[in-house]
């Protein structure tokens, strides 16, 4: 194509002016950024503008709403387009943006603004969020006295650092002037129905503010913007299991099953890198031996969710007890009579180490207390669903479903124990039984649209899983990119996890290049980041060709080890200051050409 059918000759003159200051290699880089900057934010950029049409008034009008979402899996944009929806049914104008898109500087214009936001990591904002989170909490962040605004945080209250960005954005806001329309609400994992509740009382307080002479709406219940599905969270699908392999060979202190099953007859879809929601009881002994501390009658009635059940069917099907959170030993704490765990609660350091592991009858045993049922009820949390990274390709393999499942077991306090979940599928559910499944999609781990772009893959362990998905869906297509994996455990004969697939897809030319690292075959303890710097030179070329990088796994060391390694091979063989490399990391982040799963 003719570049004076798209730019300028002002535009064109300045290209080839500026372009003339690049190395080769410069040059390379910034194709590669604009090729992943392009890719990744396209379809964003067109549904924000689709919005602001439809609505046609200037930014910052009276009347309109600003929707601003920061999301890493989807969750967060799967609520802001529900409430815009909402907000538009109601007359309101909308406008829907995506914060990586969003214009910072055009802040100090808003006047009514409705936040959505997860948390990340160590209580970061998502990669999105980034730039505005930043911007606000500088030394550029303007006075914002006619902005009326509400804020929605999404968060997984398991972590230390719950909803953290929604709070930090919330009391920052506040700081610059902004005045709260609508209280904060913090959700956890069951998000949906209170996310709901929120924006339809928020709405109806915006229109209030906004002079609206219409009734407010009393109750949300929007028809999703997103395509309906027959089976989600709370109305989960039996799969039927028709495989379970033990990865593992003989010997190994590890126990990986690969997981089969069949999703015929449910309607549902996926793509490569969505997750694969499980819902699995809690065992029915630790039920018993909970209501025996807490000196309850296992047929006391309670409700959960506006239904009654008995205490006992409530801890077996709908409260987490296996886990335990911050929130829920500080509920605890009012029903104690000493004040040894809030001891151990004000202690941040300590706190997580000492959650690690134990489960709710630890808590009964180490901190007696008589409980009533309805107050057992109030302490613990609802029980999430359990989260496995599909490690198939539905177009590869239609109705069917490939999971990598780590049995979690280990013995504490003279008590054996085993995983709730992992538990549930190994030793409860043999070969055509069912399990209850939904998809949990991952909007932000995704191979790039165009399938000629290279990848690189890291995943040690069971991280490895969606790559097994990556590379089924990019056998089906011709004209591929180049990819490279980076799987790493403890030893080669017997924690190779899908050695003869990998072995295939590099016969095929699927799988480009594969570096393995088996961290106790040898003296001195070998990680993938280790491969990683030997290979430091060609890695650095695929990332200045554009490639797109994916990192799946533990995230506590093994995700920052590795993005640490990302960065100094980017300063080292890029022959740049470290400042210069940083920002070449930020953007590869921003533009979502390095994404995580990890867990």
């Amino acid at each position: 194509m003719k570049t004076d059918l798209i730019f300028s000759e002002e535009q064109e003159k300045l290209m080839k002016e500026i372009s003339g200051k690049f190395s080769p290699e410069q040059q390379a880089w910034l194709g590669g950024f604009l090729t992943g900057k392009f890719m990744n934010s396209g379809q964003d950029i067109v549904q924000a503008e689709s919005i602001q049409s439809e609505a046609a008034p200037v930014n910052g009008a009276p009347g309109k709403v600003k929707i601003l979402y920061g999301s890493r899996t989807g969750n967060s944009k799967k609520v802001a387009a529900e409430a815009a929806e909402f907000a538009a049914s109601s007359g309101m104008q909308t406008e829907l943006v995506d914060m990586n898109e969003y214009n910072v500087k055009n802040l100090k214009k808003e006047k009514f603004l409705l936040i959505i936001v997860s948390t990340d990591g160590e209580g970061e904002a998502p990669v999105p969020a980034q730039e505005l989170y930043d911007f606000i909490h500088g030394k550029r962040a303007p006075e914002l006295p006619e902005l009326s605004y509400a804020v929605l945080a999404l968060g997984d209250s398991s972590y230390k650092y719950f909803c953290k960005s929604g709070v930090d954005f919330d009391n920052r806001l506040e700081e610059l002037g902004a005045t709260r329309l609508f209280k904060r609400i913090d959700c956890d994992l069951d998000f949906e129905e209170p996310a709901r509740k929120w924006y339809g009382e928020t709405v109806n307080l915006f229109r209030k503010k906004m002079g609206s002479s219409e009734s407010p709406i009393a109750e949300s219940r929007p028809d999703h913007s997103t395509p309906k599905v027959k089976h989600d969270r709370m109305n989960p699908f039996p799969a039927t299991i028709i495989e379970k392999i033990k990865l593992n060979g003989r010997g190994s202190d590890k126990n990986i099953l690969h997981l089969e099953l069949s999703l015929e007859g449910s309607d549902i879809t996926f793509s490569p890198g969505d997750s694969l929601g499980i819902i699995a009881p809690n065992p029915e002994g630790l039920v018993d031996q909970i209501l025996e501390r807490a000196k309850i009658r296992a047929d006391s009635m309670v409700k959960i969710r506006e239904e009654e059940t008995t205490i006992r069917e409530a801890l077996i099907n709908d409260l987490e007890i296996t886990c335990l959170t911050r929130q829920v030993l500080s509920t605890y704490t009012k029903y104690l009579l000493n004040d040894n765990l809030s001891t151990i609660l004000d202690n941040e350091e300590g706190l997580m180490d000492f959650i690690y592991g134990r489960d709710f009858l630890d808590i009964l045993d180490e901190f007696p207390s008589i409980l009533s049922a309805n107050e057992l009820v109030a302490i613990l949390r609802q029980m999430p669903p359990r989260l496995y990274s599909i490690a198939s390709c539905q177009q590869f393999l239609p109705d069917e479903v490939h999971l990598t499942v780590n049995v979690v077991q280990y013995e504490r306090n003279g008590r054996k124990r085993t995983g709730a979940c992992s538990g549930f599928l190994s030793e409860k559910n043999p070969v055509d039984s069912k399990v209850m499944v939904y998809v949990d999609p991952n909007e932000s781990f995704r191979l790039p649209d165009d399938a000629k772009t290279p990848i690189i893959m890291i995943g040690p362990g069971t991280g490895v899983a969606p790559f097994r998905s990556f590379l089924q869906a990019r056998e089906l297509v011709e004209n591929r990119g180049k990819s490279w994996l980076f799987f790493g455990d403890r030893h080669f004969t017997t924690d190779f996890l899908y050695q003869t697939d990998w072995q295939k897809f590099k016969k095929k030319g699927v799988l480009t290049n594969l570096d393995l690292a088996f961290s106790r075959d040898q003296k001195e303890k070998v990680y993938v980041q280790d491969k990683m710097r030997l290979k430091g030179k060609e890695l650095n070329e695929w990332i200045m060709q554009g490639a797109h990088i994916y990192i799946c796994g533990d995230k506590s060391r093994m995700a920052r080890d590795v993005k640490d390694t990302l960065l100094s091979i980017i300063e080292s063989e890029g022959g740049i200051s470290h400042e210069k490399a940083v920002e070449i990391f930020k953007s590869l982040r921003k533009t979502g050409r390095m994404v995580e799963d990890v867990y």
